[in-house]
């Protein structure tokens, strides 16, 4: 690889929206550049630098696309293999902090209709105490805000909690967490 291969994969990168496919020897390629052209290590360093953002962008934005569409549509074969690690991660905290997202709403709805104008004062509130279930993980789950705004989490799998009726009842569905029948 040269200085001037280093520009060029920099240039089809900045251009185009998709990642670009890079040599599979790209980082020993780089590495040999940087000892051959050590008048032109710090403009190396920064073209390199230049190149790893715009491609980390463009797999976040992959990641971010995948979560919401749970497409299967993904070139994988672009991918250097530490970008496929932070693709995998990324996609996966997504996944987990979209699904919080969804319990939280679920969890939240209500069967009975509010009043316009009610204050936290005005408002009596449910005694969810009387109202717990016993549940175990199924899965890890990160920590959520109940229909009460309060607060649950951060759990493992395996855990064990007692929690109120209606989160139970959608952590079930969602199959994070299976009911523990008291005995």
């Amino acid at each position: 690889m040269s200085y001037e291969t280093l520009f060029e994969l920099l240039r089809t990168e900045r251009s185009r929206t998709e990642l670009q496919q890079l040599p599979a020897s790209y980082a020993e390629d780089l590495q040999k550049l940087l000892k051959q052209e050590q008048q032109h290590e710090k403009n190396i360093l920064k073209i390199t630098h230049e190149i790893y953002e715009r491609r980390e962008k463009k797999i976040i934005t992959m990641a971010i696309d995948k979560s919401k569409t749970k497409s299967a549509l993904i070139d994988f074969t672009k991918f250097l293999d530490y970008e496929r690690e932070l693709f995998d991660l990324v996609l996966k905290l997504l996944d987990r902090h979209r699904d919080m997202h969804t319990l939280s709403l679920e969890a939240g709805k209500k069967d009975e209709p509010k009043e316009e104008f009610q204050t936290a004062d005005s408002v009596e509130k449910p005694k969810i105490e009387n109202n717990l279930k016993t549940v175990r993980f199924l899965s890890p789950l990160p920590k959520f805000v109940g229909p009460e705004l309060e607060q649950y989490g951060p759990f493992d799998e395996e855990d064990v909690a007692s929690l109120p009726s209606k989160i139970v009842q959608v952590l079930v569905d969602k199959k994070r967490a299976e009911e523990i029948q008291p005995m």
